[in-house]
Order: structure tokens, then C-alpha cells, then sequence
């Protein structure tokens, strides 16, 4: 559920039809108490907090540099095309894009003087404000999960070995950010189309993949062979088809149907199926193979569904940039910035042929590039493996603790 491009706030309507009924739907329903929930406690504005010299971590990393860099020019990328005066909120304190930009050259000045660990540390330490996220206790508890770009046999043309669509963007979706009808909902957002002159929610995955309710609308973009992987895609939010003849195309996560994501895996869990200490992508999947009869029941579970787009690049984040394996997150983009500079502290898999032997401490910089559906609040991070066999073992199985901070540049007297 990863590589995102959603709605930029307007009322978008099929046939481009904008109405003022759906206006005041949408208002009556933001600001009439119409059954929306409040915000979690945790704001952009109490999520991070600023750490003095003797609290932060040694910093260090465990990967190449080429690739590090490589993710700092998508940040780059992502915050030139903003407003320099653009704010971003790092807990008690607030910084200009321009800000982020400077802290991405001062970093890229650091890695050009090739600096062993002990002068990394010295440099970053010297230069940089450091943030801690407050994590899901309060105390800094992060949970560490992973996400990839995986790899399905398919066709852009239907074909009757590949029998499950995916469907591009419907018109008739209809997404409004609610931030602009009152402040206490900024960040949130919902989707659903019009029935009459009422907005109602959109198809459910039930009524998509059982019910058929978007079969004639002729939004097929491609199809896959297996419903497994077609299942996960939605999941990832981008992934690679590979046609018969060789030929590789990107699909990219273009919106959702709004409805909330619940978690299959939990279900299971719940039902006793699978254990929760055994839980991973591969036991899911393992499960969903041998259990065919099945797999109605469970996909449906999950009322979220995806739509995407054929695209030539490969993974997008949620900022509109190209995604580096092992150097991209994705985070809870209403209270963290997007396209910071940030470090983490957790475990990286070790695999030896194919199989996942133990955890190792992994510490490493990261830019945060993505978002995600089930990637909520303060204590939670979606770390961005790639492509390949590696990466879907790591993703498919980590679940680690760990700690996230995040750097800002000092400035004149910042201490």
C-alpha cells in the first residue's frame, strides 16, 4: 500500500461535474459531528521531540552511500517543486521547505568528504538538530515494518489464462480533504461518489471483486494470473507485471475507494489459523495457496481496495518520486514531513539461500518519500525494500521495535 498519488484536495467528480450539494454534504458532514472521529492525540506538533547532545544516538550506517544519495536527490526533488516557504512541522518547531533543502546540502557535504563512522558521527552531531518521534508509548517505541515492489505474470490484453483485472482511477470517485472545511480535520480525507445528490461511500472490495459492481465500466488496465498476487499488489500499492513475452510494465498506486483497511493477517490471527510469533506475507500467502476455497471470505475482509495506473517509471512515493530500495519510508504523512532527511535504529533480515537465518542491527539514513493506508500515528515506519527475492523476504517478514529520529540543519544560534 505504498506508492501513492492521491487526491490534491478538490471535489473531483465524474464527467468533472462539481456540484454545490456536494459541497455541503461534505461541509455538513465536517463540521455537524455526522459520526467523523477526532484526530488522534498525537499531532504533528507533540509527535517529534527535539533531543540535547548527551540524548542522541551514535549515528552511523550500514549501507552504500550511492544509494543514500540517490534517495536524497528524490527528496530533493520533491521539495524544489514546492514553495520555499512551504512549513513543515517537526514537533515544537516549524521550518520553511527551504530549510529541508539546506539540510539535504549540508548532509551531501558531510558524505562528500567520504567520513569514517567515528567522523560521521562527529558530523552529524556537530550540524544537525535531532528530533526523536515519541513512538506509539510515548517513550520512543517504534514499530518497523517493510514493504517492496513486487513481480506478477500478467497482460495489458485480456487473455483468458489472466483472469483478474486491475482497475484504473473510476471517474465517478469523488475525494475531499476535509482539512479544508475545518482545521481539526486536516490531513484526513474521504471518498465515496454521488447517489442522487448524496455523497455515499464507494464499492466496497466485496462489491468490486464479488459483486462486480465496476465490470462494465470498462476500467480494466491489465490482468493477472494469480488472485494471491493480485491480493498483496493491493497491499504494496505498486508492483511489475511480466507478460509471456518477456515484457516488464510498472503499475503504480494512482487512488483508493476510501473504504478502511483491515488487516487479513490479523484476522487469521484471531481465528486461531495462524499463529501471531508466526505471521509474516509468506505464511499469509502459504495459508491462501493451500486454502482456495477460502480466499473470498478473507479477501473480503478488507473493504480497502486500490486502483492504478501503467506508468513508465518504477516505484512513486507518495511525494512523486522515485522510490530507493533500502533508503525510502513511508510514514504517517500528517504528522511527519515529507521528503525529510531521518535516521532508524532496528533489524535488517540475514537470508542465506533463500531463507531468513536471523535478525542483525541495522542503523542507516532514510528519506522520507511515501505513506501508506495502515501506516498511522507515531510509532509506525514502512520501510522500502525494492524489488527482488531479498526484498520480499525482508518485507514479507519485519516486524521490528526500534527508534526513528530526524535531522534538521543548525542555523545561527541553534544549539
Amino acid at each position: 500500500m505504498k506508492t501513492y498519488s492521491v487526491c490534491t484536495g478538490n471535489l473531483r467528480v465524474g464527467r468533472r461535474l462539481l456540484t454545490w450539494a456536494v459541497a455541503m454534504v461534505v461541509l455538513l458532514w465536517s463540521l455537524g459531528g455526522c459520526g467523523l472521529q477526532e484526530p488522534e492525540k498525537i499531532t504533528a506538533e507533540n509527535a517529534l521531540k527535539r533531543l540535547s547532545e548527551r540524548n542522541r544516538p551514535r549515528f552511523n550506517d550500514d549501507a552504500g552511500f550511492a544509494s543514500l544519495r540517490r534517495s536524497i536527490a528524490s527528496a530533493r526533488a520533491y521539495l524544489e517543486k514546492l514553495d520555499p516557504d512551504r512549513q513543515f512541522t517537526f514537533g515544537p518547531d516549524v521550518y520553511p521547505a527551504s530549510r529541508l533543502l539546506a539540510t539535504l546540502d549540508a548532509f551531501e557535504a558531510v558524505l562528500d568528504a567520504n567520513p569514517t563512522p567515528e567522523e560521521l558521527n562527529r558530523q552529524v552531531s556537530e550540524k544537525f538538530l535531532v528530533y526523536q518521534s515519541v513512538g506509539s508509548d510515548g517513550d520512543g517505541g517504534m514499530l518497523f515494518t517493510g514493504y517492496y515492489e513486487p513481480l506478477l505474470e500478467g497482460t495489458l490484453e485480456y487473455d483468458p489464462e489472466y483472469r483478474y483485472p486491475l482497475y484504473g482511477l473510476p471517474e465517478d470517485l469523488v475525494c475531499v480533504n476535509l482539512g479544508r472545511f475545518k482545521e481539526k480535520f486536516k490531513g484526513e480525507q474521504i471518498c465515496g461518489r454521488l447517489s442522487g445528490n448524496s455523497l455515499v461511500p464507494y464499492y466496497t472490495r466485496e462489491e468490486i471483486d464479488s459483486k462486480n459492481m465496476l465490470e462494465a465500466e470498462g476500467l480494466e488496465i491489465a490482468w493477472v494470473k494469480d488472485p494471491v498476487d493480485l491480493f498483496f499488489l493491493h497491499v504494496q500499492g505498486s508492483g511489475r507485471i511480466k507478460d509471456k513475452y518477456g515484457h516488464t510494465y510498472h503499475v503504480h498506486y494512482a487512488g483508493k475507494n476510501g473504504q478502511p483497511y483491515r488487516s487479513i493477517g490479523k484476522l487469521l490471527i484471531d481465528e486461531g489459523v495462524i499463529e501471531k510469533e508466526a505471521m509474516s506475507m509468506q505464511a499469509l500467502r502459504e495459508y491462501l495457496e493451500n486454502h482456495p476455497e477460502d480466499l473470498e471470505r478473507v479477501f473480503n475482509h478488507n473493504p480497502s481496495y486500490v486502483f492504478f495506473d501503467v506508468v513508465d517509471e518504477p516505484a512513486i512515493g507518495y511525494a512523486g518520486q522515485p522510490l530507493e530500495g533500502g533508503r525510502a519510508a513511508a510514514v504517517d504523512h500528517r504528522i511527519f514531513p515529507m521528503g525529510a532527511l531521518a535516521f532508524v535504529q532496528t533489524e535488517q533480515p540475514a537470508v542465506e539461500h533463500g531463507v531468513l537465518t536471523r535478525w542483525e542491527e541495522m542503523n542507516r539514513f532514510v528519506l522520507t518519500l511515501d505513506t501508506g493506508g495502515a501506516i498511522r500515528g507515531a510509532g509506525r515506519m514502512d520501510f522500502f525494500w525494492g524489488n527482488g527475492d531479498y526484498a520480499e523476504i525482508a518485507a514479507g517478514h519485519m516486524k521490528q521495535d526500534g527508534r526513528l529520529f530526524f535531522l534538521v540543519v543548525k542555523e545561527g544560534n541553534d544549539a
